[in-house]
């Protein structure tokens, strides 16, 4: 049995890039060998975690943990799977995997957004540290004062635990603590920094090989895989049969979580929407439209609230 290492922002019962991504890729391995996925679940309240571990996932707590190393020691794990990204647990992990020599592999995902600081994007991010809420909330999560900045702080906390932990100087923690700082307040026009790079990347096509070795990834630590979180989805358009009955023309509008992860603004995000809807109605004859949000990140309640 290989049992690999990873973290989570929600529960796995909940869709995400990460949950998806992992069903297709161990539909393949398990026919090989048994696998064992343990979540370290971060959310702003502890969860229950016998509510959903089994057999073959077995889920932490981050609050149960004082630093990244304590979390991995708890279980031994054979492998982390941590993204190569500055989203502080996953960095947390990935260096607590290299100082324990467990072999750390993650994602490199292709990214088709660009933006400098500006003004507007600034407000953003002061309103979001402000929030009483976090983008993963659930029904029953109750709302607390300033509760996604408390717990970004929490979770940069939990970082530098796992940096002194493992070893690293005063200087050392003080310099990645700026790059973050900056990284968290800065979209970049190139967001793939090999300072984060895992043992080995895997990379969802080799148009994006060349872009990360002139960033300075080494091309040994890069293998291309393809994207296998659309595998699922291409059985399906295999299977598929076109329903010629229907003139309308469907069309499944898919937003995304950029707001919520202050690439945009608030009104950026809503007037996309609000003009892509409008001018769609205005063809109500020939299209018919379905909006699937984030299943993850977004809230339902604030495109509902598009409609007053």
């Amino acid at each position: 049995m290989i049992k690999i290492f990873t973290t989570l922002h929600t529960t796995p019962d909940i869709r995400s890039y990460r949950t998806h991504s992992f069903e297709n890729i161990f539909e393949y391995i398990s026919k090989i060998t048994d696998i064992q996925i343990i979540w370290l679940v971060y959310k702003p309240e502890k969860i229950d975690k016998k509510k959903f571990s089994n057999k073959n996932n077995i889920i932490l707590d981050i609050h149960d943990f004082d630093n990244a190393i304590d979390s991995i020691n708890s279980v031994k794990p054979d492998l982390i799977w941590a993204a190569p990204t500055l989203n502080l647990p996953d960095f947390a992990i990935s260096i607590a995997g290299k100082k324990l020599g467990i072999p750390v592999v993650g994602e490199l995902v292709n990214e088709l957004f660009s933006k400098d600081l500006d003004l507007e994007l600034v407000k953003t991010y002061v309103s979001h540290f402000f929030s009483n809420s976090v983008p993963t909330d659930e029904k029953n999560d109750k709302k607390k004062f300033m509760k996604r900045g408390r717990f970004f702080l929490y979770k940069f906390l939990f970082l530098l635990k796992t940096q002194k932990k493992s070893g690293w100087n005063i200087f050392k923690i003080i310099k990645y603590f700026f790059i973050l700082i900056k990284a968290h307040l800065t979209i970049y026009q190139d967001l793939h920094d090999p300072r984060f790079s895992c043992d080995v990347n895997f990379v969802e096509t080799q148009k994006l090989v060349k872009k990360l070795e002139n960033n300075g990834y080494d091309k040994k630590k890069l293998v291309v895989t393809g994207i296998p979180m659309y595998d699922s989805a291409i059985k399906q358009i295999q299977k598929f049969e076109k329903n010629k009955k229907n003139k309308k023309i469907n069309v499944l509008f898919l937003t995304h979580a950029m707001y919520e992860h202050g690439i945009w603004t608030k009104n950026q995000r809503n007037d996309l929407v609000r003009n892509v809807i409008t001018e769609l109605t205005k063809h109500k004859n020939k299209f018919a439209i379905k909006v699937k949000i984030h299943p993850s990140s977004e809230l339902i309640s604030d495109y509902e609230s598009l409609n007053s």
